[in-house]
C-alpha cells in the first residue's frame, strides 16, 4: 500500500510530536549534585589494623579498641583529637566496647577469651566473667 505525500507528512508530523512530548521533560546533566562528602575525622594512622568496636558513653564520649597499638583503648575528641584512655594487660586485646547504665566499661578481650570491666570512675581494670567462661572452655 503506497501513502500519498501528505499522508506521509501527516504521520511524520504525528510521530514528530509524540517523540518531541515524550523528550520535553528536562534532561540530566551528568553534574549530579553532592548531598554528602566524607571526611575523615582522625589524623591518619592512629589506629592498629584490629581497630573496632567503637562505643558512646552516657556523656557523648566516643570510645575505640586500639588506639595506636593492640591492647588500648582510645578516647576521640568532638574535634577529632585522639589520646590513650587504658592499655589492657599484657596480651589482652579488646575487640568491642559496651556501658552500663553506672558508666563502667566493658571490653571483649578476644585472644584471652575474657570481659573486662573497666570502672571509669576508679579506672580500676577487672575480669569479669573468667571463671565461668574458663569451665566453658574445658567441657569443650
Amino acid at each position: 500500500m503506497k501513502l500519498s505525500i501528505s499522508k506521509r507528512l501527516s504521520i511524520s508530523f504525528f510521530l514528530f510530536l509524540l517523540i518531541a512530548q515524550g523528550c520535553s521533560h528536562k534532561m540530566a546533566t551528568s553534574k549530579r549534585e553532592v548531598l554528602f562528602e566524607a571526611t575523615d575525622f582522625t589524623a591518619e594512622n592512629q589506629f592498629s589494623g584490629n581497630i573496632e568496636g567503637p562505643a558512646f558513653d552516657k556523656n557523648g564520649n566516643l570510645f575505640v579498641v586500639n588506639y595506636l597499638r593492640d591492647g588500648t583503648i582510645g578516647k576521640v575528641g568532638m574535634d577529632g583529637h585522639c589520646e590513650l584512655y587504658v592499655t589492657l594487660p599484657e596480651g589482652s586485646i579488646a575487640n568491642a566496647i559496651k556501658f552500663n547504665s553506672h558508666g563502667d566499661m566493658f571490653l571483649a578481650d578476644f585472644p584471652k577469651h575474657n570481659v573486662l570491666k573497666l570502672d571509669t570512675k576508679t579506672m580500676e581494670l577487672l575480669f569479669c566473667w573468667r571463671k565461668i567462661w574458663a569451665r566453658q572452655m574445658e567441657s569443650n
